[in-house]
């Protein structure tokens, strides 16, 4: 049986090869009847395809894929069929499903990714060219540049051009950002990195290394590096700090939570760095940073989280750093221990932002220098006894006040920030363009918060955040009248309803409005406010009886 149906294949085979389609599809159909096979199918697909029984042809090569899913023939055969039937993407699809499903390997592998690649070019638009290859090199880099670290470093995989021109481009390679690497970074990319940039680097996010002190010994000593962020390095131990001490063109460094860090080593780090440092981030796992020396006197940027702070601290800030233009100061919420401390930063002639995040603020102990521009304040534990009013100093060039207080913030305390004495300087107060604050209970009186929002400061505010559950909808009114230029607008933890909403977006310059855990507002009003043109955040908190309410 066997030598019958190879005598029908060759007479078959030898007719097609003198035009004989008709006799030799004849031939190849009682071969096929005696056992299916791929190359006798492939040999009746042709005979279809010559004689142009298209849909025929394409059956036998289905067939034949079905047969022997890992034989390269029947994609092959299909695919052809498909192109003379003008369904190239269906070809283009069959011939990359061919690719994944057989060995890749052999003759039939090569030829189907021929084919591939071919139709593939024929598909692509007329225009699509490589960019690289086309713009001038300065063009390319300034696009190139706009791309993040992580984008630039995918950007490689294009293809072997890309890669050569991204790794022969210093520029692209200033900042070696890691922030965002999910697997450990080996040595020998950070390597690859400082022979591409060298004198070029000047920044660094470092993340999940392999070998931290390496990796930052060998930037140090080989780049200028003057940004240096160290997400998760682990424990900062003698080896960092050695590298540090080397860094003679540091002037920012920031160290996070994951980069744990005493206070020993944490003085002996400020002891190390570069005397001409002028930023300084740090997240203390420490107890105390009374105990820091401060030799830094260009200094202008201060930003520490740390468990504790005492008197001490604020002394030696106010004293030791005068250039200093930005404070920091947070503490962590899991420490309730509480000190009576006197922040007093009059003496600090640059300061112009002061963040303060403290478990207890004395309020009646804190004295503000009139150069702040912004001011947030936040605290689980505060004390005021109301006194003068401008005990805590004039603050004539104020641009930007948050008030975070538990359980709210007096408006009392909120106008003595605003007020300025007669004897400030003969200066015109400066205008808000952001306030914040929280606010549970106004006494009952509308007439309380109209007083506020009636002060010349606020005159022509450009952003408004006013938490708590005493706003309702004629508060809202009364901003409308007192607030026309707003553009922002946060009305969080509020019980405005539908009708407060809808009197807000008669404010021109409006631009987002944030309504979240306001239970009053119905989704048809958020709807309709953002057919408005505004844009609305609005997310409630879940109930603990849980489920979601339907409309029908």
């Amino acid at each position: 049986m066997a030598h019958v149906q190879e005598h029908l294949q060759r007479e078959g085979r030898a007719c097609y090869k003198r035009h004989e389609y008709a006799r030799a599809l004849e031939l190849f159909d009682r071969a096929i009847g005696r056992a299916e096979s791929v190359h006798l199918l492939d040999n009746r697909a042709a005979c279809y395809e010559k004689l142009n029984s298209l849909p025929a042809a394409l059956k036998d090569a289905k067939q034949a894929i079905q047969l022997q899913p890992q034989d390269a023939t029947g994609y092959l055969r299909a695919g052809k069929v498909l192109v003379k039937m003008e369904k190239h993407s269906v070809a283009l699809g069959l011939y990359t499903y061919g690719l994944k499903s057989i060995r890749h390997q052999g003759q039939g592998y090569e030829l189907l990714r021929k084919a591939h690649t071919v139709l593939q070019h024929q598909l692509a638009p007329p225009r699509s060219v490589d960019p690289l290859a086309v713009l001038p090199r300065e063009l390319a880099e300034f696009i190139l540049e706009h791309l993040n670290f992580q984008q630039r470093i995918n950007a490689c995989l294009v293809s072997m051009q890309w890669t050569h021109f991204i790794r022969s481009t210093p520029s692209l390679w200033s900042h070696v950002d890691l922030s965002v690497a999910r697997r450990k970074v080996r040595n020998d990319f950070i390597s690859r990195a400082i022979n591409i940039g060298r004198a070029k680097i000047k920044a660094a996010t470092l993340n999940n290394l392999l070998d931290a002190n390496r990796a930052l010994s060998a930037l140090l000593q080989h780049c200028p590096l003057q940004e240096l962020t160290l997400l998760g390095t682990g424990i900062l131990d003698a080896g960092l700090l050695n590298s540090l001490s080397k860094a003679k063109h540091l002037r920012s460094l920031r160290v996070a939570k994951d980069t744990e860090m005493g206070n020993t080593t944490w003085t002996a780090l400020l002891r190390t760095l570069n005397p001409a440092m002028e930023a300084l981030h740090v997240t203390l796992r420490g107890f105390s940073v009374s105990s820091i020396p401060m030799p830094y006197k260009h200094l202008h940027t201060i930003s520490i989280d740390a468990m504790l702070y005492d008197q001490a601290f604020w002394d030696k800030i106010s004293t030791s750093l005068p250039n200093l233009r930005s404070l920091t100061a947070h503490q962590s919420p899991m420490n309730r221990l509480t000190e009576r401390c006197g922040v007093d930063l009059t003496e600090m002639s640059r300061l112009e932002t002061v963040d303060l995040r403290l478990n207890h603020l004395d309020l009646d102990l804190l004295r503000l220098p009139p150069t702040v521009l912004y001011l947030r304040l936040s605290s689980h534990q505060y004390t005021w006894f109301g006194g003068n009013s401008n005990s805590i100093g004039d603050l004539p060039r104020l641009q930007e006040l948050k008030l975070d207080f538990a359980p709210a913030v007096p408006l009392a305390l909120v106008n003595s920030f605003l007020a300025i004495s007669d004897g400030n300087c003969g200066a015109k107060p400066s205008e808000l363009r952001n306030v914040t604050f929280t606010l549970v209970d106004s006494g009952g009186k509308e007439e309380t918060i109209l007083m506020l929002l009636e002060h010349a400061r606020l005159r022509n505010l450009r952003e408004f955040a006013l938490h708590g559950g005493m706003v309702a909808d004629a508060t809202c009114s009364s901003i409308c009248d007192k607030l026309p230029h707003l553009a922002r607008l946060n009305l969080s933890d509020t019980s405005v309803t539908g009708v407060g909403v809808k009197s807000v977006t008669g404010l021109r310059n409006l631009k987002e409005l944030v309504l979240n855990n306001c239970p009053q507002v119905g989704r048809d009003a958020v709807q309709w406010t953002r057919t408005q043109g505004i844009r609305v955040q609005s997310r409630n908190a879940p109930t603990q009886a849980g489920g979601h309410k339907v409309r029908y």
